[in-house]
């Protein structure tokens, strides 16, 4: 297990991030999007199944359990935290468009 204790950690172009604590460990590969976790029984699940040509990845900051980066070339970044029993990926969109009376941007991944 890893423990970091001081400022947030710029990381540059990891292939692979390891979140994990007492009940699960959470392997994500920036890059794809590919997910998987293995339960502390020793069960696997694939949270998600990568894919390929989503651009460089950029500003990856690892802190603790949680780690984030930016698909530049797709407008959005990816926050991933890992805390006790829960495991949260949240999206945010970087150039809202307006359309039809309403902020948006579409999202081709």
């Amino acid at each position: 297990m890893l423990c970091f204790t001081g400022p947030p950690v710029l990381a540059v172009q990891p292939n692979e991030i390891i979140l994990s604590n007492e009940y699960w460990s959470v392997k994500v590969l920036p890059g794809t999007l590919e997910m998987g976790a293995k339960l502390r029984g020793g069960d696997k699940i694939k949270l998600s199944v990568g894919q390929v040509d989503l651009g460089e990845i950029s500003k990856v900051v690892r802190t603790g359990n949680q780690v984030r980066w930016a698909l530049e070339a797709k407008g959005v970044s990816i926050d991933v935290r890992l805390s006790r029993e829960a495991l949260s990926v949240r999206f945010f969109l970087k150039r809202p468009v307006h359309s039809h009376g309403r902020f948006c941007r579409k999202l081709q991944i």
